[in-house]
């Protein structure tokens, strides 16, 4: 599974459809992790808040590919936030369905009485978890006294957005994991390639200054 796809399934809603981030939110964060695929493919660059393509040949991914076709047909707009605006307004949807290609979604559909409502549930609850449980396995254990980071950094990037969308209690459900993950997170986030830090602070300037959700 792909960035965006892992942070997906931390935040997916439960059997009810309920949410565990608020939708703007997260279409905000999930934005960012596509952003992150193609800086982890060598596609992109960011730097000083412009999204640049430094290699137009395109990931095998299907959705990598056509995000790297958008920002070629569009290279006109290059700010990180204009990106982050455009691509979180589909990109819960985008993700979802990619999840579905591959058998680990499936899509339903809720019905209210005045509204109706589309979300991706996981279709295999042990590949749902195990993005969440991966982080929580290598975080919950104090940090190495040298100051490394103990995650790649898909894995860096992950952990921080699960933070930055205030996912870290679902992830981290013990109290006791609690102290060693903080440090982690906070040596992670300022460890960050310089590419995924300033995707990390967009993100985070979208979620906060224009959704008002707090950590």
């Amino acid at each position: 599974m792909l960035l965006a796809d892992e942070l997906f399934l931390v935040a997916c809603p439960d059997r009810s459809g309920r949410v565990r981030v608020h939708p703007r939110a997260l279409g905000f964060g999930l934005a960012g992790a596509l952003l992150a695929e193609l800086v982890l493919f060598g596609n992109v660059k960011v730097a000083h808040g412009a999204v640049l393509v430094v290699d137009e040949y395109p990931p095998t991914d299907s959705l990598a590919h056509r995000v790297l076709d958008l920002l070629v047909s569009q290279s006109q707009h290059r700010d990180v936030a204009t990106w982050l605006e455009f691509l979180g307004t589909s990109a819960v949807a985008d993700v979802g369905q990619r999840l579905q290609r591959h058998g680990l979604a499936r899509e339903v559909t809720y019905r209210r009485l005045l509204a109706t409502r589309k979300v991706w549930l996981p279709t295999d609850s042990e590949e749902a978890l195990a993005p969440g449980l991966r982080l929580a396995y290598r975080l919950s254990r104090p940090p190495p006294a040298d100051g490394a980071v103990v995650l790649s950094f898909p894995d860096s990037m992950l952990a921080c957005l699960v933070d930055l969308l205030g996912l870290a209690g679902h992830v981290f459900w013990n109290p006791d994991w609690r102290p060693a993950a903080r440090a982690h997170l906070d040596r992670t986030r300022g460890a960050l390639p310089t590419d995924l830090a300033e995707l990390y602070d967009a993100v985070d300037r979208a979620v906060h200054g224009r959704v008002g959700v707090s950590h």
